[in-house]
């Protein structure tokens, strides 16, 4: 039995994102009966089935990177899937190479300008080694990263944006799978919930549509939707805004007031734990997903791992987005998902009006049939599967 060990750097356990995907595929992969073991930060959360073996990696790097290697070995990992992230520091990379076993790297986004960026934020990172890595020089971490990047036996990409990019950098195409963010119909489940009560329980009024803002509170686009959002509320005073991520609220508040947004039509939310994120999204009626097609932060511009959309389809809610082609390509065919363009506040405050338009219509089922229909967590492992037995083979 192929035996896959899976090297997850998290920092924040309970966060959404990278980490969920991670622990949702390793579970799915462990029930379809492959042993899977998870290495790094483990969210209690996510500790599901007894098959789930997590072992932590101490930090810093020369004492965790020895540890992976020993663990590797000892539990005779065939294949190692590593999410490819800076501060993990390639370790699974090394030990594979140690053992002449395959390796997978696991490609959120574009992770190259890390580097660059936790030095122009001065990065408070405890670790030693991380501290010293901070005085070489940018451009040699780089092109050292970039080097061990090139070498990976296989790179699952969560959209065809990342899959560009790596092809321009020479990885051969059929070196790179695409399998895109995912979600479980179970925990998102748009069965009847009591709305009033879910209201009350996030501080939201009772009564009115409410329209959900769930991601980061320095986002590119969040200045265009509360404009957006203030020129929904003077035609339709039914809708209330509720942002919940992290950031700075001040800037929020001071924006909102700003635009003539009263305390009576815009709620703040800190981040949600995603175990309650199906109940947010019963309580709401509307999903704003927002995604920065220019990003200042990264020398390319980002690309799609749309989570908190296909959760938001998976609960039957029509959602806005950024109109970009890459999200078009994945959801163009899908009613529920209206698309506006990036930076024009009419273009938004259209779209949300459409979508407010529809809340209670019986198309908006099309959405969850969507999701089921090859986008569930048991298709990514499904996927996953493939992958690892492909390399296994190529290695033969």
């Amino acid at each position: 039995m192929t035996k896959i060990g899976y090297v997850v750097h998290v920092r924040t356990p309970g966060s959404v994102g990278g980490e969920t995907r991670s622990y949702q595929v390793a579970q799915a992969l462990a029930a379809s009966g492959m042993h899977v073991h998870l290495y790094g930060k483990i969210d209690p959360a996510f500790q599901w089935a007894q098959h789930i073996y997590p072992h932590q990696l101490s930090w810093p790097m020369p004492k965790a990177a020895a540890q992976l290697v020993y663990d590797l070995t000892r539990y005779e990992i065939n294949v190692a899937i590593e999410r490819y992230h800076f501060p993990i520091f390639n370790a699974a990379y090394f030990a594979q190479r140690l053992r002449k076993k395959p390796i997978i790297f696991e490609v959120h986004g574009f992770p190259i300008d890390e580097f660059r960026l936790m030095k122009q934020s001065n990065s408070t990172d405890s670790s030693r080694v991380v501290r010293a890595l901070m005085k070489a020089p940018t451009i040699l971490w780089e092109k050292l990263q970039l080097k061990l990047f090139q070498h990976g036996d296989h790179f699952i990409v969560t959209s065809t944006g990342t899959q560009r990019i790596l092809q321009k950098l020479g990885v051969p195409a059929e070196r790179i799978s695409v399998v895109y963010n995912c979600v479980d119909p179970v925990l998102f489940d748009p069965v009847e919930r009591d709305r009033a009560i879910l209201r009350r329980s996030f501080g939201l009024p009772e009564q009115g549509k409410i329209v959900l803002y769930a991601g980061s509170l320095f986002h590119e686009e969040l200045m265009t939707i509360i404009a957006a959002a203030a020129s929904v509320v003077k035609r339709d005073p039914q809708a209330h805004f509720l942002f919940v991520g992290q950031g700075s609220r001040t800037d929020l508040t001071l924006a909102a007031q700003q635009q003539g947004l009263s305390v009576e039509h815009i709620s703040l939310l800190s981040p949600v734990p995603h175990q309650r994120m199906p109940d947010l999204l019963a309580a709401c009626d509307v999903v704003l997903a927002a995604y920065a097609l220019n990003s200042e932060r990264f020398r390319h511009s980002f690309h799609y791992s749309p989570l908190k959309l296909m959760e938001a389809l998976a609960m039957a809610k029509p959602v806005v987005t950024v109109d970009a082609a890459e999200l078009r390509e994945l959801f163009g065919h899908v009613s529920n998902v209206q698309f506006a363009q990036s930076g024009c506040s009419k273009s938004w405050a259209a779209q949300i009006e459409a979508a407010l338009a529809t809340i209670g219509d019986a198309a908006l089922a099309q959405g969850r049939m969507f999701v089921l229909d090859g986008y569930r967590w048991q298709d990514a492992a499904l996927r996953y599967s493939q992958i690892v037995q492909q390399v296994e083979e190529n290695r033969r």
